[in-house]
């Protein structure tokens, strides 16, 4: 006689079975049987229990991919002679400097070594279009028409720019650079 122990895993459940099987008769029989029914991982709003965990362990995730990315960079430029070590006084004190500016008088004149690495690296740090993670969803009628008035905006602000980005037209407003 050699006893079989048979699961059946399922989703949400257990089943298993203990049959002894005696094979010189070819006969056997069930010694016991059951099946052990969980609780299913949905919260009251059908949604999985551990999703919070798993997005708060994503932003971590992805927090540390782009602090690493940051100071690959950061190396990389020092490297080449574009920012100081990190590790020195003079990384704070250029880090401490508006890197609009900086960028804007890229566009016109030949900068120190550090400035471009700082210009760099602010570019870097700001990658990825914010808008383009917002899911579509159905507009009413409100929404059509604030499109409206934005695309007029809009419009009325490339006119402004006369052929200058976005950045280095802020840099002028706000810094009152000579752009």
């Amino acid at each position: 006689m050699e006893r079989i122990l048979g699961l059946d895993l399922g989703t949400t459940s257990l089943g298993w079975a203990v049959i002894e099987h005696d094979s010189g008769q070819n006969a056997g029989k069930v010694v016991a049987m059951g099946v052990r029914i969980f609780p299913e991982g949905l919260d009251e709003k059908l949604a999985p229990r551990n999703q919070t965990r798993r997005k708060e362990r994503l932003a971590r995730r992805q927090r540390h991919r782009r602090q690493k990315r940051r100071q690959h960079l950061a190396e990389k430029l020092a490297d080449f002679g574009l920012l100081p070590d990190v590790k020195t006084p003079a990384w704070g004190e250029l880090m401490a400097l508006d890197p609009y500016p900086l960028r804007a008088r890229a566009l016109l004149e030949p900068l120190p070594l550090h400035h471009l690495g700082r210009a760099i690296y602010h570019l870097a740090r700001l990658r990825g279009f914010a808008s383009a993670r917002i899911a579509d969803g159905k507009k009413d009628a409100a929404e059509i028409k604030e499109e409206g008035e934005v695309k007029e905006q809009i419009k009325t602000l490339r006119q402004k720019l006369a052929g200058r980005t976005l950045g280095t037209f802020l840099a002028s407003v706000f810094f009152f650079c000579k752009i």
